[in-house]
């Protein structure tokens, strides 16, 4: 099959142009919830980014893919793909291996095994990620911990398999006075790489309710006024603080009537 596919603008691995790159001979396939797909090898190689020099990292150099830009995986070890793959799974050939951050610990360029994302305001072009620490001079008041979930304990995973915690409610701020939505407490994923915010259908039903949305069937969501998106704030309760923003962040599209269509699905 031809290539249909021009990475040009972002570049491509070549492993002739390098001299560290090797292979340990074993295949990958991966897929996301968007349909894009990964199938090629798993290799080592050095990465360089400024003075950091890292070796022996695993990637997987993909042979076919509908992806134009590469996915560097910082996410927990249990959710890699050489140990949750279903083929990996069936063959009891599970394994896994160190990520990016977790190599920047062993190979002493951080102290943690952590990472912070500075998302930026929405029209920005760029944001950052910080690995090692927080940078506190990128957000307003308190700094909380909150504890990971393991929702996959009863099948024998002893650590959290995703950055998963509970919220304890949702709500809305509107005129002065907050509503709260739901009280029940459900898993939450903290995920950079999802577009939507997904809730449980209950949850979204009662926050459409409050925000005066009708579910639209021909685009598949939820639509509203914009005066009332730009005047209402949702909060997300995390258990003795909230995260609030206004509505127009998850506004997808406006139309000329003033409509407002939700990202939330």
């Amino acid at each position: 099959a031809s290539a249909t596919l021009d990475c040009k603008e972002f570049g491509t691995f070549n492993r002739e142009d390098s001299k560290t790159f090797h292979s340990n001979d074993t295949e990958f396939s991966v897929s996301y919830g968007d349909t894009s797909y990964a199938i090629g090898t798993w290799r080592y190689d050095s990465i360089n980014i400024n003075d950091v020099n890292l070796t022996n990292v695993s990637i997987g150099v993909a042979n076919k893919t509908n992806s134009s830009v590469g996915i560097m995986g910082i996410g927990l070890s249990n959710l890699e793909n050489t140990y949750t793959g279903v083929e990996n799974v069936k063959n009891r050939n599970t394994h896994k291996y160190l990520n990016f951050p977790m190599l920047l610990k062993e190979q002493g360029f951080i102290e943690k095994n952590v990472y912070s994302l500075f998302l930026n305001r929405r029209e920005a072009f760029e944001g950052s990620i910080l690995f090692g620490a927080v940078d506190h001079s990128k957000y307003s008041g308190q700094l909380y911990t909150v504890p990971m979930l393991n929702l996959y304990q009863q099948q024998g995973l002893k650590d959290p398999l995703q950055l998963q915690v509970t919220l304890q409610g949702v709500g809305i701020e509107a005129n002065n006075m907050t509503n709260t939505t739901s009280t029940t407490p459900v898993p939450a994923l903290l995920d950079s790489g999802t577009t939507l915010v997904y809730l449980p259908d209950k949850m979204l039903a009662m926050l459409a309710e409050q925000l005066n949305a009708h579910w639209d069937r021909g685009i598949g969501y939820y639509v509203t006024d914009c005066s009332r998106v730009d005047n209402t704030n949702l909060y997300f309760n995390f258990g003795g603080f909230n995260i609030v923003s206004n509505m127009s962040t998850y506004v997808v599209s406006r139309s000329n009537e003033n409509s407002c269509v939700l990202g939330l699905s």
